[in-house]
């Protein structure tokens, strides 16, 4: 094993490198430069990583315009036994003027639908520079046959709304079957919910339009005080304590870092995120090269001895592999998780009234927020205000005996039930707050 990540959070986490050398290095295939922004998945008892290979032969450009000229790159696909050594197998997806420009960042994850399991890589589809068009999300089916994987040529999609940049897109399966796709329109991160794959291939002609019209609800992360953007990393890893998403945050200094969050399995919606960053750039090779101090994790699988195992690009040149134990995540996420109950606990406790609501609205963490099932009747409390997109939260009592007690009181107002008029005439229940928000960052 290799070195360890440094972490400054309040709860240990040790995230170590499987080598402190690249698994995969850029030059290291006859043909490619920069071999990079890796995902993985384990199948028949092998490590296969996808990555993303710049051609040979690309230069930076001195003037305006994208970074570098002529950078085009295909989708490799390298396999290994151990995770630590890996070897090329084979070039599975060739970019070409005529189909996808560039194959960028894939992604791997397997996605139940109609009452089977296949096997997609969700990639950035970037069209050629004088075509103007942006980058969207590309998706992509493969087959597993005689030790490989290979591409289903039927199954090629591109999703979201046309003309809008989009990327960093991740799929999985929330409890009740539905397909949840993670998103990136910048600077945040989104989440959009299907029925089925067909769904999501095809969907209704108004779905996206209502989708970025209602995009602030649909928000999942935002970048945290004084950063620049997020974006999704690794397909969300199933866990009994929900679901792990690994997503990469752009720090105001342009450094790449990875960070964590705990996803409820039901709603795709944040529980807990943690504050601090789990990895950052510190060896030579994570620190200095095409883009400098990038860590970009793109694949997570779970092992039997209870680590995730992750893969991630470094300095957009070469792949890098680490280890983290589940359990050290799960206690720094459940410590998060009870900090956040108990914050809004206090909270909620004063912002009551006598009508049998409670206000939770979502905060920078982008927890999900629902109407009270308990006090589901009626509507909301006269001077209550929710921000545009938020709705009444279910009643979940997390402060002890006596915000118990008070919500207790506060639902013997339903069905009907009057409140008792103040003892004074000057005596009023104060509004909720406009945009009330206690965990903002």
């Amino acid at each position: 094993m290799g070195s360890s990540f440094d972490y400054a959070g309040p709860t240990p986490i040790r995230v170590r490198r499987v080598s402190d050398e690249p698994i995969v290095a850029a030059d290291s295939l006859p043909g490619y430069g920069p071999i990079f922004n890796a995902g993985v998945i384990h199948q028949a008892g092998r490590f296969h990583l996808f990555a993303r290979g710049v051609r040979a032969g690309y230069r930076r450009n001195d003037g305006p315009g994208d970074r570098f000229l002529d950078y085009i790159s295909d989708l490799l696909v390298f396999t290994s036994d151990d995770g630590c050594c890996y070897e090329f197998q084979q070039v599975l997806a060739a970019a070409s003027p005529e189909g996808v420009y560039s194959y960028e960042d894939p992604r791997v994850q397997r996605l139940t639908s109609d009452g089977s399991q296949r096997v997609f890589i969700s990639y950035t589809n970037l069209s050629a520079p004088e075509s103007g068009l942006p980058w969207r999300v590309g998706v992509q089916g493969v087959a597993f046959e005689c030790g490989r994987f290979c591409l289903n040529p039927s199954s090629g999609h591109v999703v979201g709304r046309d003309g809008i940049k989009d990327k960093d897109a991740v799929l999985f399966n929330l409890l009740d079957g539905r397909v949840a796709l993670i998103h990136r329109i910048h600077p945040n991160i989104q989440l959009a919910l299907f029925d089925s794959l067909d769904e999501l291939w095809d969907p209704a002609p108004e779905y996206w339009d209502e989708h970025l019209r209602h995009l602030e609800q649909h928000t999942l992360i935002r970048p945290s005080n004084g950063a620049i953007s997020v974006g999704a990393g690794a397909p969300p890893i199933a866990t009994d304590a929900g679901l792990v998403l690994f997503f990469h945050e752009r720090e105001g200094d342009g450094h790449y870092t990875t960070k964590v969050a705990l996803l409820d399995e039901g709603t795709g919606r944040v529980r807990s995120l943690l504050p601090d960053p789990i990895m950052r750039a510190e060896l030579p090779w994570e620190c200095a090269g095409d883009v400098d101090n990038v860590i970009f994790v793109q694949g997570a699988v779970p092992r039997p001895d209870g680590t995730i195992y992750l893969t991630y690009g470094a300095a957009d040149c070469c792949v890098g592999a680490a280890s983290v134990a589940a359990t050290e995540l799960y206690a720094a996420s459940g410590r998060r998780l009870k900090a956040v109950q108990a914050t809004r606990s206090g909270l909620v406790f004063r912002a009551l009234t006598n009508v049998g609501y409670m206000s939770r609205p979502s905060s920078s963490d982008a927890i999900s927020t629902r109407r009270c099932r308990k006090h589901s009747r009626g509507p909301p409390p006269v001077g209550s205000v929710l921000a545009p997109g938020r709705t009444w939260p279910r009643c979940q009592p997390a402060g002890g005996g006596e915000f118990r007690q008070a919500v207790k009181a506060a639902a013997g107002a339903k069905a009907g039930r009057r409140r008792p008029p103040p003892s004074s005439p000057n005596e009023q229940k104060p509004p909720l707050e406009s945009g009330f928000d206690p965990l903002r960052r």
